[in-house]
């Protein structure tokens, strides 16, 4: 004969809190936070990686956070929700543009200014910043691209101003995405300069003397 079993309601209880307790340590404890879920794994197992090993070479959290922001938190307070704010990190964020919106979200948080120029990582400038240039881009895949790109410099930079070397450190094939956008724009920039002389020549010569 068997016998059916329902466990006391105290007992189902205390195993709610228990799982809930276990997965918001787990979640603070993680590197890598994807809840908009833009990544692909390989670009996720490859972010993780950098993380690890920048924090057992530097003792320096490096994380990234991407997050859809249903609260309308501004992007710090977003961030302390997901990790702990101890020590020494640096955290990259991103909150995608919404259907309503022209743009999304994107920072750095640092423990300490002096951790990293961030101003240069998030340039627009495809000849220092590494994270916006790709956002902006007519890219199919921006986020993986401009994530994976903006995460390596970050962790890069902190590595070199610590006198370490990150052996996952991705290095200058990070550089080629931005390459493609970088020749097209001063490709541009060239044609503008020129246009502009040649107008600027033409008017002048079409001046009459005063003689």
């Amino acid at each position: 004969m068997v016998c059916a079993y329902k466990q006391p309601p105290f007992h189902r209880l205390m195993r709610y809190f228990i799982a809930i307790f276990v997965g918001a340590l787990c979640a603070l404890n993680a590197l890598i936070i994807d809840e908009a879920k833009l990544l692909n794994p390989n670009v996720l197992s490859k972010l993780e990686t950098m993380s690890s090993e920048l924090k057992e070479k530097t003792n320096i959290n490096a994380h990234l956070l991407t997050s859809t922001n249903p609260n309308n938190l501004s992007l710090k307070e977003l961030a302390s929700t997901k990790f702990e704010l101890s020590g020494e990190y640096a955290i990259l964020v991103l909150v995608p543009k919404k259907i309503d919106e022209k743009t999304g979200k994107v920072d750095i948080i640092l423990s300490n200014p002096d951790l990293l120029d961030k101003n240069a990582v998030l340039s627009p400038m495809p000849n220092t910043g590494t994270i916006l240039p790709l956002l902006t881009s007519k890219r199919d895949d921006i986020y993986n691209a401009a994530l994976l790109n903006g995460f390596a410099d970050i962790a890069e930079r902190i590595a070199l101003s610590k006198g370490v070397e990150l052996q996952s450190a991705i290095g200058s094939s990070n550089k080629t995405a931005l390459t493609w956008i970088r020749y097209p724009l001063y490709g541009f920039l060239l044609f503008a300069i020129i246009v502009f002389v040649t107008k600027s020549l033409r008017k002048k010569s079409r001046i009459p003397s005063d003689n």
